[in-house]
């Protein structure tokens, strides 16, 4: 984005022709959408409610089309691959076949509730930790 503004400032330094003021719009309208799309990036990363995974890798795919040097891009990317990877466990633990276990679920639950991207399984996920913390509390009394 720095770059932009350099060429934008030396662009504006030159003798007015038609040729710089058409390359000088052309770079006025690029750092118009980094500037827009880092406004987005920005208020994603901190969205209540958060957004989902699909509308938040749109987002990086439209950021990965401007410029590769965004600054939120890599935070937006790294936010998806952490959704993808919980979001992966936590299919893989609600398999009948993997009876989930309380650490195995409070554990996953509490590193699903920081991401920037809203997890659909997560809120379901909770509750079971909830049942299952209340149930596992209650038989421990009963001991």
């Amino acid at each position: 984005m720095e770059a932009v503004r350099a060429l934008e400032a030396a662009g504006l330094s030159l003798q007015p022709q038609p040729g710089v003021q058409r390359a000088l719009g052309r770079l006025q309208g690029l750092r118009t959408s980094l500037e827009t799309w880092e406004e987005r990036a920005a208020a994603c990363l901190v969205a209540q409610p958060k957004q989902g995974l699909a509308e938040v890798e749109r987002l990086v795919t439209e950021g990965e089309g401007l410029s590769s040097q965004l600054p939120s891009l890599d935070r937006l990317r790294e936010a998806c691959r952490r959704a993808r990877e919980w979001w992966g466990r936590a299919e893989a633990l609600q398999q009948p076949e993997n009876y989930p276990y309380l650490d195995t679920l409070e554990a996953l639950v509490g590193r699903g509730r920081p991401l920037p991207v809203r997890l659909d399984p997560l809120q379901h996920l909770e509750t079971q930790d909830r049942k299952s913390t209340r149930l596992n509390s209650s038989h421990l009394c009963n001991l």
